[in-house]
């Protein structure tokens, strides 16, 4: 499944958290190709099939996720957002 999802750049699910409704997700990468986010779409009522939601969506959100990535520094990612290391200035003040 991962191999899949790797090579067409794309995930779908359907019906897999909830009833009639099926979503397609793409990775979203910062400058430096970490994967930091992912974007999708989620329909409700008529179930599609994954080809049918890969030609609608697919290219369309792979293209919002690079142009997002682009403008997201390596730096700013979540594994620096969430470091256990804190200074001085970054911890709130006691009163």
């Amino acid at each position: 499944m991962l191999r899949e999802v790797r090579e067409s750049g794309f995930a779908f699910a359907s019906q897999q958290m909830e009833a009639r409704l099926c979503t397609l997700a793409v990775p979203v990468k910062d400058i430096g190709g970490n994967f930091v986010a992912g974007l999708n779409v989620i329909l409700q009522g008529r179930l599609v099939t994954a080809g049918e939601m890969a030609a609608r969506f697919a290219q369309p959100l792979q293209d919002a996720a690079s142009e997002l990535g682009s403008l997201l520094l390596p730096e700013l990612s979540f594994s620096c957002m969430f470091s256990s290391r804190t200074t001085a200035s970054s911890r709130p003040a006691r009163s």
